[in-house]
Parts: C-alpha cells; sequence; structure tokens
C-alpha cells in the first residue's frame, strides 16, 4: 500500500491505512488440510489493548458467588453463583479446546438492556469455565443470559471445539425486559464462515435440531415489535434486528468478502452488496465451500488481508477524499494529538486522505495568519490533487473547538485572505467542498 506523507510549514499530508475492527475467520475440519476446526480473532478496538487472561482450573464450595465486571469497563455489575467445577482458560480457549470469539454488530439501540447483568466479554469466559463442547458452550451461554439478563449491543460469536464450529448471534429484548433473542448455526464441517462487526444469519431452519439452536422468542419477538409478519421460514435475523446499512456492508460485510474471495472464483457476484451501493444487492451466503484446503498459513495470510488485487483495495489509483484536520486550542495553543492526529488516523482507517493543519497561532502568529495558513493548505491540496491521487471536487475540512471557528471562517471567508505565496496555487479556490464542525468555538 502507498503511503504519502508530505510535510510542510503548515500542513502534513498522509494517505489512508485499512479500517480497523474485530474480525473472526472459520474453518470446518473437512475443510482444513489435516482435518482440524480452526477460527481466527482480532479485536482492533483502537486504543484498547487487552491482556491475556488466565482463569486456573478449580472446584467451588457450595454458596460460593461469582463477582462480574464489564469486560470493556471493569465496572462491578454484580454476582451470580460459582459452578462447582470450573476449567482451565487462556485467552480464549479452555483445556478441552473450546474456543470462543466474537464481533460486535450492535443492531437496534432500542433492543438493548442496560440492567441485564452479563455482558458479552463476561459471557464469554464464563462460558469457557463450563463448558466441554461448543454444544455446550452455548447452552450455559444462553442459559446465563436468560436467567440474569443481557446488558450488551448485538454480538455476533464463534464457538469451537475440536469437532464442529458454530456461528451464534444475540440481543437484547430492551431495557428491563431481562431477555435475549438468538440463533446459533453450526458451520458445515466442509465449509468456511467469517464475521466482521455486522450480523450475518439470515433465515435457518428451526426444526433442524441438529445444526440449528435458538430461543424460543427469536421470531415471536420481531412479530411482537412489527419488525416481521411473516411465515418461520422466512424470517431474517439479521434483517430484523441489525439490517446492515452501508457502512455495514462497506466496511464489515467487505472484510468476509475478502476471506470468500480468497478461496472462491464466484465472489465477483457479491461485489455490488459489499460495495454498500446497491440497495436490494444481493446478499452473500452465510458460508462457502473453499476450493482448497485451508491451512494455518490460509488464515494467517486472509487475517493480514488489505484487499490488495480487488475493487476494494485501498492502493488503487482511484482518486479519494481529502480531510483537513484542524485541532483546537484557544489560538494559543494547538492540541495535535486527540484532537488532530487521533482524527487523522481514523478518517485514514475509513479510506479517506487526510491532512493535519498545523497553522501559526498567539505569540508568533496573529490574525489573519491562521486563516491565511488554511487557506493556503485547501489551495495546496487542490493544486496538487493528481499527484496525491485526490478527487479535487471532495476536499473537506473537520475542526474541534477553535479550529472549528477557524473551519467555519474558512468554508465562508476562505477567499477574502490574500496570498502571500505567489504561485500556481493561488490559482485554485481556498474554500472546501464539505464541513466538519465539532464544538466550534
Amino acid at each position: 500500500m502507498r503511503i504519502n506523507r508530505i510535510v510542510f510549514t503548515a500542513l502534513l499530508c498522509a494517505v489512508g491505512t485499512p479500517l480497523l475492527a474485530c474480525t473472526n475467520l472459520i474453518v470446518g475440519k473437512k475443510a482444513s488440510v489435516n482435518g482440524a476446526v480452526m477460527c481466527s480473532y482480532s479485536a482492533d478496538d483502537y486504543g484498547m489493548f487487552q491482556n491475556l487472561c488466565h482463569y486456573p482450573a478449580a472446584k467451588h464450595a457450595k454458596g460460593t458467588m461469582r463477582t462480574i465486571r464489564n469486560w470493556d469497563s471493569n465496572k462491578y455489575q454484580g454476582e451470580i453463583p460459582e459452578a462447582p467445577e470450573t476449567y482451565n482458560v487462556i485467552g480464549n480457549i479452555n483445556e478441552y479446546q473450546v474456543t470462543i470469539a466474537e464481533t460486535t454488530f450492535g443492531g437496534r439501540e432500542e433492543m438493548v438492556d442496560t440492567t441485564g447483568l452479563i455482558d458479552y466479554g463476561s459471557l464469554i469466559y464464563l462460558a469457557l469455565q463450563r463448558s466441554k463442547t461448543a454444544r455446550q458452550a452455548i447452552e450455559v451461554m444462553t442459559t446465563l443470559v436468560e436467567t440474569y439478563g443481557y446488558c450488551s449491543e448485538g454480538e455476533t460469536f464463534t464457538i469451537c471445539d475440536p469437532n464442529e464450529a458454530w456461528i451464534m448471534e444475540m440481543m437484547g429484548c430492551g431495557p428491563g425486559s431481562k431477555k435475549v433473542v438468538w440463533v446459533a448455526l453450526r458451520v458445515p464441517d466442509d465449509a468456511i464462515c467469517a464475521h466482521a462487526n455486522q450480523s450475518r444469519i439470515r433465515t435457518f431452519n428451526k426444526k433442524d435440531k441438529q445444526n440449528v439452536m435458538c430461543s424460543k422468542n427469536v421470531v415471536s419477538y420481531a412479530r411482537e415489535q412489527g419488525w416481521f409478519d411473516g411465515k418461520d421460514a422466512d424470517f431474517s435475523f439479521c434483517d430484523a434486528y441489525a439490517a446492515p446499512d452501508f457502512g455495514g456492508r462497506r466496511y464489515c460485510e467487505a472484510r468476509v468478502w475478502s476471506f470468500f474471495n480468497r478461496f472462491s472464483s464466484d465472489m465477483s457476484r457479491y461485489v455490488p452488496y459489499a460495495e454498500g451501493k446497491v440497495e436490494n444487492a444481493e446478499p452473500m451466503p452465510l458460508w462457502i465451500v473453499p476450493n482448497k484446503q485451508l491451512g494455518v498459513a490460509d488464515v494467517e495470510a486472509a487475517m493480514r488481508d488489505h484487499y490488495e488485487g480487488t475493487p476494494f483495495a485501498l492502493d488503487s489509483d482511484e482518486p479519494r477524499p481529502f480531510l483537513l484536520v484542524i485541532p483546537g486550542g484557544g489560538y494559543a495553543a494547538r492540541m495535535d494529538s486527540y484532537e488532530g492526529e487521533d482524527i487523522c488516523l481514523h478518517f485514514n482507517r475509513l479510506g479517506l486522505h487526510t491532512g493535519l493543519l498545523r497553522y501559526r497561532f498567539h505569540p508568533q502568529a496573529h490574525f489573519p495568519e491562521p486563516m491565511r495558513d488554511l487557506a493556503r493548505a485547501i489551495r495546496m491540496v487542490r493544486a496538487r490533487a493528481r499527484e496525491w491521487n485526490v478527487d479535487p471536487k471532495r476536499i473537506g475540512v473537520c475542526g474541534f473547538s477553535a479550529g472549528g471557528h477557524l473551519a467555519a471562517w474558512g468554508s465562508v471567508k476562505g477567499n477574502t485572505v490574500d496570498s502571500l505565496a505567489g504561485d500556481r496555487a493561488d490559482a485554485f479556490s481556498p474554500i472546501p467542498d464539505f464541513t466538519i464542525l465539532a464544538y466550534p468555538v
């Protein structure tokens, strides 16, 4: 991937890096080269650094209580009775090789039950400590949340053991309900599956008890809420509870597409869906049968995929939007880190070129110098748009606090400040094409 970093007095330009988020890849035992079930897990929440947990095997006296703390915030949530015996767990796998991973898809906000006791992370480790098989883990997880409530957003779980791989999706039933809807499907042994922050389970056969497990209310709850009125066989968990928007398809489902595309010659038909531009495009299947058996190296390579050689590659020649980020500081300082560099990185991950405006401020410079720096930066980007692979009709600004004031001024009166450069860039407009204002002062 090409990355340009061009430094000026007032401008730092950087071409985007790939989107970071949670991704799970799943390989059935007959789809692997050595007959092993495989799964992968990345939890690339920017700024979130997890430790490798260890829960030693133990036996617990009757009446022992287990403290539940939110996995993300460490906030105390309550206590539940401890199991008589718990198993050894390191990371996301236990001594019986039961493995559980996750990606968060969110779903309908009104379904979140903040009064529930158990969050998604706690649920994973409770199940790992109490389960010898994937099926038992599903039973443990669903029994716990149906008893004590589930307080997280919509979640997709990968649940594997040496013989089976399952994908399960779960959501609460609204504030104070202490109820959940969930469905779990067994991934065929000869198939590969994936999920990446977007609900993926659509229709399923409730009568197939060997390969399908679900809550009793999984369909009826959607009917009660007016979100579905068809036959059970036509019910789609994804469409009812977490229908994908543009971001869910382009930034999430596209990662699944990229994994499938490595091991299938038929994924071009799903490009319109993964692009997110065609409203009624054909959705991708939940799993595919790969054109070769996968080894560990294949899964590792897929986890490092950056869409190279595909329509989603960021190293393509397609011009991209440019966002100039303007940090605040009251014109007496400049918050280049959390209102500058961090924001640039965020939009980089969304596929935009970004620039950080290091404008001059008091006491080194006074008005209108910060305005002149902004106008100069916009003109420079326009003048070198072809060289930097920027779409000259999609150049915008994003300002915070005093930077928001500067962005607003530049969006309206940017052409009222004379340029002192006297070069070819002066011929270009300093007015941005779009403006984002964050608490402007």
